[in-house]
């Protein structure tokens, strides 16, 4: 009877052993399928010497698993990366056409004095206009990616920069009657960024501010609770907090009446632009009227 008893616990403490031995590996397999999914290590693959054969066939299994996500994850961004060099070969090599298309029209139009043809003549310069941007704004999104690489990072005097593209809007705050007030203070307001970036960014706002501005824009460059921020205010029809918080999603256009106008990218590329130089922005109804905020530093 005690060698039965004996014979029991032996046995007992064998698979009490087993028991361990595979939740010990199960714990480590999890945790590495969990590392591997969460920092998404292409290279990397779950290691061996488990104790417990079936665990290792598990593991094999995981591995060859793991093998085919990183072929479709690789196949993916090849893919991704093929279609935004076509985007870019593609918008980049339609400019110089719509430059001539736009220079005939030009032409076009000083040759010719009648009202009804310069009528339609200035219906085409708007549409070319307006296909030009789509481009300019369909290159910029494909460069994106590489913009964090391609930036050259310097000091740049936001109000330098701030009253060189306002001055280039001087004939398109007049075109519908709106006289911005603008305030910008007399400190230093100088960040690290890139100065072609920087301009990109005021120029998308100040553009958006008079495409969607019933009557007022106001632009402000000053400090605020010690740091430096860029506001853009402007009054319009039909805004609420549910289509501000979609302002900087791709493709967003809260006007649908105007999507021939815009391709809802301006925004988001503002806000990549921000977002890749450290910086943050973001839009917030204020008394009725649409506030996008930058916060520099």
């Amino acid at each position: 009877m005690e060698l039965v008893i004996v014979f029991l616990a032996f046995i007992i403490a064998v698979l009490l052993s087993r028991i361990i031995l595979y939740k010990k590996d199960l714990r480590t397999l999890v945790k590495e399928i969990k590392f591997i999914d969460e920092k998404e290590l292409s290279n990397r693959k779950i290691a061996g010497s488990g104790s417990v054969k079936e665990i290792e066939d598990v593991k094999e299994a995981v591995n060859t698993l793991i093998l085919e996500k990183q072929k479709m994850r690789k196949q993916y961004r090849d893919t991704e990366a093929k279609n935004k060099e076509i985007i870019a070969s593609i918008s980049h090599d339609l400019r110089t056409p719509l430059t001539s298309i736009k220079g005939y029209i030009d032409l076009l139009d000083k040759r010719n004095s009648d009202e009804k043809s310069k009528k339609y003549i200035e219906i085409i310069k708007a549409r070319t206009d307006s296909l030009g941007i789509l481009i300019s704004t369909f290159y910029d999104l494909t460069k994106l990616e590489a913009m964090g690489r391609d930036m050259k990072l310097e000091y740049v005097d936001l109000k330098e920069s701030l009253t060189s593209v306002l001055a280039l809007y001087y004939e398109r705050f007049g075109d519908k009657d709106i006289v911005p007030k603008i305030d910008i203070g007399i400190e230093d307001f100088s960040v690290l960024g890139d100065k072609h970036s920087i301009e990109r960014v005021f120029a998308n706002l100040i553009d958006n501010s008079i495409k969607y501005s019933k009557s007022s824009v106001e632009i402000v460059l000053g400090l605020e609770y010690g740091k430096i921020v860029t506001k853009i205010i402007n009054d319009s029809d039909d805004l609420n907090e549910e289509n501000i918080e979609k302002l900087f999603n791709k493709f967003y256009v809260i006007d649908t009446a105007r999507q021939s106008e815009s391709t809802g990218l301006g925004l988001f590329i503002t806000r990549e632009i921000i977002n890749d130089m450290g910086y943050s922005i973001d839009a917030d109804l204020v008394d009725g009227k649409l506030q996008i905020k930058i916060i520099w530093k």
